[in-house]
């Protein structure tokens, strides 16, 4: 799904990391594309994926409804995700997240649940 979204800070180490914020949420993403420079500050439309090194097996589970939406997990790309799993969507409490993976846990549907990502990847569309 694609976003507005403001640049909050670029990793002076890593490349690929880039801090933003959509709906007062901040997220550490990995960049995968973006077409030419970015400055600090300024919005543009991006379109957020997750990534699961084995979508084979995708740890999803029942959760009690949270505060935050998300959870970094640790110094890395990874989060844990808490929202209500419906149609193939995830909705946080600020952010509504797709991906066809959810497909396969229809068991989970219209329930609170937690869901572990390896890294949100970030697209300036």
């Amino acid at each position: 799904m694609q976003f507005k979204a403001t640049v909050v800070s670029l990793s002076e180490i890593d490349e690929n990391e880039i801090t933003i914020s959509i709906n007062n949420e901040i997220l550490v993403c990995f960049l995968a594309y973006y077409p030419n420079t970015l400055e600090l500050g300024q919005q543009y439309e991006v379109e957020l994926s997750l990534f699961f090194i084995d979508d084979s097996n995708i740890d999803i589970s029942r959760h009690t409804k949270m505060n935050d939406s998300f959870c970094r997990i640790g110094n890395i790309y990874g989060y844990q995700v808490f929202g209500i799993l419906y149609d193939n969507k995830i909705r946080t409490n600020t952010i509504i997240l797709e991906d066809d993976v959810f497909r396969n846990y229809s068991g989970f549907e219209s329930e609170d649940v937690c869901l572990k990502v390896d890294r949100i990847n970030l697209a300036i569309v």
